[in-house]
C-alpha cells in the first residue's frame, strides 16, 4: 500500500510536471496504459494521479472517452486572468521590499512567474496558493503572450519596477492595465495557444 501510494504521488508530479511544460499538450488525450509505461507505475497510481489533476482544472475527463490536458474557453480564460488580476491587487497592498530572484537569459513565462511570485511574497497563505494555482493554469497562455502582445518584455519591466519602488498606486495602476490587456485579447492568446495545442493522437 504504501509503495502505492508513493507511486501515486510520483505519477502525479511527473504527469503535471509534463504538462505545465508543455511536453503533454493542451487537449492531448492521456491514455492511462500509455502514462504508466511511461512512468512506469501501474495504471492505479495513474489513475489516482489523473483524478488529482482533473481537481485541479489541468485535466478533464470526458465520459466514454477518458481524460485529456485541459485547454479554457475563450470565457474560462478572461476569468482566468480576472482571477489572477484580483489576487496580484490583494497581493500588492501587503507586499514588503525584497529582490528578485531570475535566471540570467530567463524566458518570459519565467520572469512573469518571478515578478508575480515576488510581488506574493508578503502575502497571506491562501492568496499565495491560489496564486500558485492560477499561474499553473495560465502557464500555456503566458507562453503565448509575447507572441500575440508586443512589447511584453518591456511591459513586465515597467511593472516590476513599480513594485521595486514601493509606489502601491503606480503598481495597482500597471498591473490593472497589464491584466486588462490580456483580458482583451485572450481570445488571440487563446488561438496562439492552440497552434501548439492541437491533439497529437486524433482527440
Amino acid at each position: 500500500m504504501a509503495a502505492e501510494l508513493g507511486a501515486g504521488a510520483r505519477a502525479y508530479q511527473e504527469i503535471k510536471q509534463a504538462i505545465l511544460s508543455g511536453d503533454l499538450k493542451q487537449r492531448q488525450k492521456l491514455e492511462i496504459d500509455e502514462l504508466a509505461a511511461r512512468y512506469r507505475v501501474s495504471a492505479t497510481p495513474v489513475r489516482h494521479a489523473l483524478a488529482v489533476l482533473t481537481s485541479e482544472r489541468l485535466a478533464v475527463v470526458h465520459p466514454a472517452r477518458g481524460y485529456s490536458v485541459a485547454f479554457w474557453t475563450e470565457r474560462e480564460l478572461a476569468d482566468l486572468y480576472e482571477w489572477r488580476w484580483q489576487l496580484a491587487r490583494l497581493a500588492a497592498e501587503s507586499f514588503q521590499s525584497g529582490s528578485i530572484e531570475r535566471a540570467a537569459g530567463s524566458a518570459y513565462t519565467e520572469d512573469i512567474l518571478g515578478v508575480l511570485g515576488w510581488l506574493h511574497t508578503g502575502a497571506n497563505g491562501e492568496v499565495r496558493a491560489a496564486s500558485n494555482a492560477a499561474d499553473e493554469r495560465l502557464r500555456a497562455a503566458y507562453r503565448a503572450e509575447p507572441h500575440v502582445l508586443p512589447n511584453t518584455g518591456k511591459e513586465l519591466a515597467a511593472l516590476e519596477a513599480s513594485i521595486a519602488g514601493g509606489d502601491l498606486k503606480r503598481t495597482l495602476q500597471r498591473l490593472r492595465l497589464f491584466f486588462r490587456r490580456r483580458i482583451a485579447d485572450c481570445a488571440a492568446i487563446r488561438a496562439r495557444a492552440g497552434v501548439s495545442a492541437l491533439p497529437r493522437n486524433g482527440d
